[in-house]
């Protein structure tokens, strides 16, 4: 399957448009749902519905604009896997930055969403979700080095990266135990807060 990323959304998101010469899904839509419509159509593509990574607003801003013209948004809820025709996506469960977060990979490329981007990851907001997160992060971190990250968001770095690439240099991929990765999360939490207070 092959990827077409576009830049948008509030603060330098990422969405792409999945697809297999036939059929295509979109991941995380921004509410300029005309991008993807063109671009489906100079490559003859059907466009069979939406996936998104999480439900915060800015991954989801497109589902209603796409719902309005009949391509509904894909419940991932209660599913490990998706098929487009008969190549498979794997749905990777990886919540902490939000309850609902989710990966999707194939093909050694994985869709990251909010959980992990370019020397970062998603934040949590409750502390109580710090070590959920470093589970999920230890989840990611065991694919394959080669794989391709594809973030839900533009900060850092070109993309896509490799994981490779990723365990190297990003600070929070790189502690070893949970108390090093809380203290990271807790330092950066304070940060913002001291932040919004200037």
């Amino acid at each position: 399957m092959e990827v077409i990323s576009f830049e948008g959304g509030y603060d330098r998101n990422l969405s792409y448009l999945i697809h297999n010469k036939k059929r295509a899904l979109i991941v995380d839509p921004f509410k300029n749902i005309d991008i993807y419509i063109k671009k489906a159509r100079s490559l003859n593509l059907e466009i069979i519905g939406v996936i998104n990574t999480h439900y915060h607003r800015d991954h989801i801003e497109g589902n209603e604009e796409f719902e309005k013209i009949g391509i509904k948004k894909i419940n991932l809820d209660n599913k490990n896997k998706l098929s487009i025709g008969n190549e498979e996506i794997k749905i990777i469960k990886t919540p902490g930055h939000s309850v609902d977060s989710k990966c999707f990979y194939f093909n050694k490329k994985l869709f990251t969403g909010d959980v992990l981007m370019a020397k970062r990851v998603g934040m949590t907001f409750k502390e109580e979700d710090t070590p959920i997160l470093f589970k999920s992060l230890n989840k990611l971190k065991k694919l394959p080095k080669g794989t391709l990250i594809y973030p839900g968001h533009y900060y850092n770095s070109p993309y896509p990266f490799s994981l490779k690439e990723e365990l190297e240099r990003n600070p929070y991929l790189k502690t070893k135990t949970y108390k090093e990765f809380k203290n990271l999360i807790d330092y950066w939490r304070e940060y913002m807060r001291k932040k919004r207070e200037e």
